[in-house]
């Protein structure tokens, strides 16, 4: 069978039910979603709650994903929403080696409902192991200079920057570069 993907239920009267989709969706969206996998059709935008169901409910994906796979890696983990952090943690409770990384300073989705704070509660879990990088890998040791002579600056200036309008973000972009090349 070959499967389609419908980019909006709610533009499928048949199915617009799934719409309303949830971790714990009704016997009635149960049997719709069935019927709409056998047709073929998937929801892109109700993928991840209907992965993180058939995960639950259905057996045989579980033992296939594990005959597969013996680990599972997530970058960038700290923009994970709860889906996903779900069908992570499932997962591993199958038996799957979660890792996880992600930096709680460097969330961008927050606009999406997705927040570090599934990161922190992997920090904070006794069944996962936290290991810390501290040595940058990532740009020029200059520039990371730059940001540890200036962190109290760029940390006062994080929440506010992220409230200012364009013109005025990139004003204060030159100011910071013109600091940091003087």
């Amino acid at each position: 069978m070959e499967y389609s993907v419908c980019s909006d239920v709610r533009n499928d009267p048949q199915y617009s039910i799934l719409a309303d989709f949830s971790i714990k969706p009704s016997r009635e969206q149960e049997v719709l979603l069935i019927t709409a996998l056998s047709e073929g059709k998937i929801f892109l935008e109700k993928s991840g709650e209907i992965a993180l169901h058939i995960l639950r409910k259905v057996p045989g994906a579980i033992m296939y994903i594990r005959a597969r796979f013996s680990h599972i890696f997530i970058d960038e983990y700290q923009d994970c929403g709860e889906i996903q952090h779900n069908i992570f943690l499932q997962l591993v409770n199958a038996g799957l080696v979660g890792v996880a990384v992600g930096d709680i300073n460097q969330a961008i989705f927050g606009f999406a409902n997705r927040f570090p704070k599934y990161l922190i509660q992997l920090i904070g879990n006794s069944e996962f192991k936290h290991f810390e990088l501290n040595k940058n890998h990532r740009c020029h040791p200059s520039i990371h200079c730059v940001f540890l002579v200036h962190r109290n600056l760029f940390q006062r200036i994080r929440g506010y920057f992220l409230l200012m309008c364009r013109e005025e973000k990139l004003k204060l972009l030159k100011k910071l570069i013109s600091i940091w090349i003087a």
